[in-house]
């Protein structure tokens, strides 16, 4: 279901360490291939477009972009 798609994710996104969480690791392109490729994929398909929409938001590098 889309609410335990969306705690499962943010549960992933828990098991990081707050500090390790920062905008220079947001445009670390290992950073995030490693939470989109790796950590997150299973998850893919089951969360929602709008709850991903975020991503837009946000000022990314080229290559992070790339990643995700």
């Amino acid at each position: 279901t889309t609410n335990s798609s969306q705690n499962n994710l943010i549960a992933s996104f828990a098991e990081l360490p707050a500090e390790s969480f920062t905008s220079g690791n947001l445009d670390d392109a290992e950073f995030m291939k490693f939470w989109f490729q790796i950590k997150m994929k299973p998850m893919l398909p089951q969360i929602p477009r709008e709850f991903l929409s975020c991503i837009n938001t946000r000022s990314f590098t080229c290559q992070a972009y790339r990643a995700l």
